[in-house]
């Protein structure tokens, strides 16, 4: 039986994180005081976690998925997509009943800029969600160039519309009930 290596990886203010065999695991303080700020996260952005893989905006009603990275699930392949492929990954999102619901749709621009207002809103989404990626597809088609579609930057929470044939992330919501 050989010896296993431990590699101390950072001490975190409530506790440590080290590497064992390339795993990373936590104390039971540091993993205490994670959950303590994923609370206040979602007490700051006003949003509510359901228990089951998603979490409602108490504001907008909106519920949206945990996992914001876009994934794939069953026959519906994730990662980055332009702006018809984001439709039909919805379509099949629903058909495959993700998360038990099948009425996701693609937030509109409005319900972006409600949802992030600022850097400091999408610095809050971080600690809430996991996967969070750069930019994701809205549903709104750009009134005057109608080639063009708009997304919401998780830079800075900024919206900007680009050419429907880029390629963005997938971030699905639907009407919570």
């Amino acid at each position: 039986m050989g010896t296993q290596i431990v590699e101390y990886y950072k001490i975190v203010p409530d506790g440590l994180k080290w590497k064992k065999n390339g795993i990373i695991f936590y104390s039971k303080a540091a993993l205490e005081a994670a959950e303590q700020e994923k609370k206040a996260a979602l007490e700051t952005a006003g949003m509510v976690d359901n228990g089951d893989g998603t979490v409602t905006d108490k504001q907008t009603g909106l519920m949206l998925a945990k996992d914001a990275s876009t994934p794939t699930v069953g026959l519906c392949e994730g990662g980055r997509m332009n702006w018809d492929e984001a439709h039909k990954y919805i379509k099949c999102l629903n058909s495959a009943n993700y998360l038990r619901h099948n009425d996701w749709k693609l937030p509109t621009k409005e319900q972006w800029e409600s949802l992030v207002e600022s850097k400091e809103d999408v610095e809050n989404l971080k600690k809430i969600f996991s996967g969070m990626q750069s930019w994701y597809w809205s549903s709104t088609t750009h009134a005057y160039y109608t080639s063009d579609a708009w997304y919401v930057s998780m830079y800075n929470g900024d919206v900007y519309y680009d050419n429907k044939s880029y390629y963005n992330y997938v971030w699905p919501v639907r009407l919570g009930q």
